[in-house]
């Protein structure tokens, strides 16, 4: 059985606003893209939920002072994942994520593997940029530390892209009675292809992605926003 819940808005979810800032990775300076993000839609398990103050938006809008949480109640965890975009296109080098506010204390829900994808536009496929498994390469794992970044970088890429996804297939462990994942933020780093404009625009009708036909047992939820 498929059960597919889409909400396509006229505009997308734009979440905060770019940043003047650098990031040094192996002696070369990249622009780090901080908020300025577009939402175009994110996959949860159907019985997961997330609290009002740390939806799925709080994890690409330019603040580390909130997260993304998803709590599943399931008896495993299941795979879920967050699709945006960028103002104009970039070559991505890499990509920072921040660990959430409370990580010392809840200190299983860091991702274990994850990977992200990327493309240049809403009909292409999907090209997988990086990937990552703690468990293979122990050094990939987020600190066990409040509101902490690690770098993570892919500078041998050369391909521009504005169309990005997350997906988190394992989280480190079980909270007691739940599956819980969350981060505070990500922010992508590299090189504009063409000047950036520091301030948000909405979305054209042409940016609108193709609406998800997500097959899924048990059954989730794709939501397009």
């Amino acid at each position: 059985m498929r059960v597919v819940m889409t909400f396509l808005l006229a505009l997308l979810t734009s979440v905060g606003t770019w940043a003047d800032e650098t990031v040094n990775v192996g002696g070369t300076d990249y622009t780090l893209f901080t908020g300025g993000y577009t939402i175009d839609g994110y996959i949860i398990p159907h019985n997961a939920n997330t609290n009002s103050g740390e939806k799925y938006t709080k994890f690409v809008d330019g603040s580390k002072d909130n997260k993304w949480c998803v709590v599943n109640s399931s008896s495993s965890w299941s795979t879920i994942s967050i699709d945006f975009h960028t103002t104009t296109p970039i070559i991505p080098k890499g990509y920072v994520l921040t660990t959430g506010g409370d990580t010392k204390t809840y200190t299983k829900r860091n991702p274990k593997t994850w990977k992200v994808y990327a493309k240049a536009e809403p009909a292409d496929e999907w090209t997988e940029i990086d990937s990552r498994d703690i468990t293979a390469v122990p050094a990939d794992a987020l600190p066990v530390d409040d509101t902490t970044d690690k770098t993570y970088s892919m500078t041998s890429n050369t391909a521009s892209y504005k169309y990005f996804r997350f997906e988190v297939m394992n989280i480190v462990g079980k909270s007691g009675n739940d599956w819980t994942f969350q981060l505070a933020e990500m922010q992508l780093f590299g090189t504009a292809v063409q000047d950036a404009q520091h301030n948000m625009r909405f979305a054209s009708v042409s940016d609108l992605a193709t609406p998800y036909a997500y097959t899924g047992n048990p059954i989730d939820i794709a939501y397009t926003v």
